[in-house]
């Protein structure tokens, strides 16, 4: 795998896992579940949501949530597109994958490359790369359509270890849709290896008018 957000990175070793699913099925429903509901939840979306809704609409939502949502965006936001996106990401092939850099997470956790602020969450998680970091060297990599469609080993569940310029990459992505903070392990600072560059995601409630950057895995 290559990564570009301004300048080519290295490469990472992919295994092939199929079986893995099929054992591990009930904790990946869990985590599709949970990956979901952080998707959707954050306060990039809430904001996104507040400042795209207009004051005069109003929303039907569930009448179990009706007294607290019913002028709730971001809540009714949250319970239309729930289960149809944990389903799209139980769905889609997973890499396991092993970074040699140190990893970077924020209040951001769950990433959908190149789309973090799209209308319809739901329709950009089916075609993008998805990365959620585990731990200091651990992540989530699900390949977009592009990458599965250059490559087989993508189609299925598998492993792979990433190179540290790659790594950087991910730690930029990961930096770039942040909105209030992002966060490391106090012994695994990325920050020895790695400075932020080049203009992060716009965020239009703050009247930021930059352009987003774009990454490229291949």
């Amino acid at each position: 795998m290559t990564a570009k957000r301004s300048d080519p990175a290295g490469r990472a070793q992919y295994g092939h896992c199929a079986s893995h699913s099929r054992y591990f099925w009930r904790p990946r429903l869990h985590l599709a579940w949970w990956m979901a509901a952080q998707i959707l939840r954050t306060t990039r979306q809430r904001k996104r949501l507040e400042y795209t809704v207009q004051s005069t609409e109003r929303l039907e939502v569930p009448d179990d949530v009706a007294a607290i949502a019913a002028n709730n965006p971001h809540l009714h936001y949250i319970v239309e597109h729930l289960a149809a996106l944990a389903f799209t990401l139980f769905a889609r092939p997973w890499g396991l994958a092993f970074a040699q850099m140190c990893l970077l997470s924020s209040d951001v956790p769950v990433v959908l490359s190149n789309a973090p602020d799209a209308d319809d969450q739901l329709a950009a998680a089916a075609p993008a790369d998805i990365l959620l970091p585990l731990d200091p060297h651990r992540l989530l990599f699900l390949p977009g359509t592009g990458m599965r469609a250059r490559d087989p080993r993508k189609r299925t569940d598998h492993r792979s270890l990433i190179p540290g310029r790659v790594g950087m990459t991910l730690v930029q992505v990961a930096y770039d849709v942040a909105d209030a903070f992002v966060a490391h392990h106090p012994r695994h600072d990325p920050g020895q290896h790695w400075r932020p560059s080049g203009s992060r995601h716009p965020a239009p409630w703050n009247r930021d008018s930059q352009s987003a950057p774009t990454y490229t895995f291949e």
